[in-house]
């Protein structure tokens, strides 16, 4: 078995090298890390000349999506594992990947558990939180709306990308819950692996695990968007349909908290506004984020 491994990233490193670290010398088969960078040369070579095993490529300098996407067309793997510049594997989980896999041929997603940890003071790990349950981490349409999608701990068949195509860079801030929303509707096959994978870094930088509420966060709005451009297909399932529905409801909901919280008020009463004038039932809808709430909090 083939397992490719892409980070995308801007910095060169610091948490890079750790992450890198982490990746193991797999001998019971093959790893391909492909590190998607926009460095400059030095920056390049630099790295490089750390971590020769790499496959380097140059992004396009428009962000971690679209440098992911490029990490995944280029993957020749089995699977791909997507993991963060500023986190770590697992060192067990590719073993427990092949166990399965060779078990199981028909699945194409394969996804275990994480591990949110952040430095305290003294630059000691503390657990944030653990995802581990079969309820929080199954590809179902609640999990992938309300928590979080847990990509770097979900080994995807390479043939996946190649039947529902691969992240989409209209949405930069959540295109990782998007492209798991596309592969829940689809019915990819998916199983879990049993096993720990990954341990994300919760730290003020971080584009999705910062601990911070200092703004509104830019991933609600996509939230809406990704809402707004299934609903308007014809044909999905009732269910479906209300399932999105639900969802914009209680995003929009989200939205309006998060722009209170910040002052600004006028933002939020025309979130409320457009949101009611949308959907007449948005009233009704809108406490579902209470469910939605407690999935955020499970282990």
């Amino acid at each position: 078995m083939r397992i490719s491994v892409v980070t995308p990233t801007h910095v060169s490193g610091g948490f890079l090298d750790q992450a890198i670290a982490s990746v193991p010398r797999w001998t019971a088969g093959e790893v391909e890390h492909i590190v998607v960078h926009d460095l400059n040369a030095a920056g390049a070579a630099a790295l490089s000349a750390r971590h020769p095993h790499l496959k380097l490529l140059q992004g396009d300098g428009t962000g971690p999506t679209a440098a992911a996407a490029i990490g995944y067309a280029a993957a020749s793997g089995d699977f791909v594992l997507h993991l963060n510049s500023d986190d770590h594997l697992v060192p067990d989980a590719f073993d427990r990947l092949l166990a399965c896999a060779s078990e199981r041929p028909d699945i194409d997603i394969w996804t275990g558990g994480t591990r949110i940890f952040r430095l305290n003071a003294a630059g000691a790990e503390v657990t944030v939180r653990r995802i581990v349950s079969r309820a929080a981490t199954a590809l179902t349409l609640p999990n992938i709306f309300d928590d979080l999608p847990c990509m770097p701990a979900r080994f995807i068949r390479r043939s996946v990308f190649d039947r529902i195509g691969t992240l989409d860079t209209h949405f930069p801030e959540s295109s990782d819950r998007e492209f798991l929303i596309r592969a829940t509707v689809a019915g990819v096959s998916e199983a879990p692996l049993g096993a720990m994978v990954s341990e994300l870094r919760q730290h003020g930088a971080s584009r999705t695990m910062s601990p911070d509420r200092i703004a509104v966060p830019r991933y609600l709005d996509e939230h809406l968007r990704i809402a707004e451009r299934w609903l308007a297909q014809p044909g999905i399932p009732e269910a479906i349909r209300r399932a999105f529905r639900n969802w914009r409801a209680r995003e929009a909901l989200r939205l309006a908290v998060s722009q209170m919280r910040v002052g600004a008020w006028r933002m939020a009463a025309q979130t409320v506004a457009q949101e009611a004038t949308t959907d007449h039932l948005w009233w009704v809808r809108a406490p579902s984020a209470l469910a939605a709430w407690c999935r955020r909090r499970r282990s």
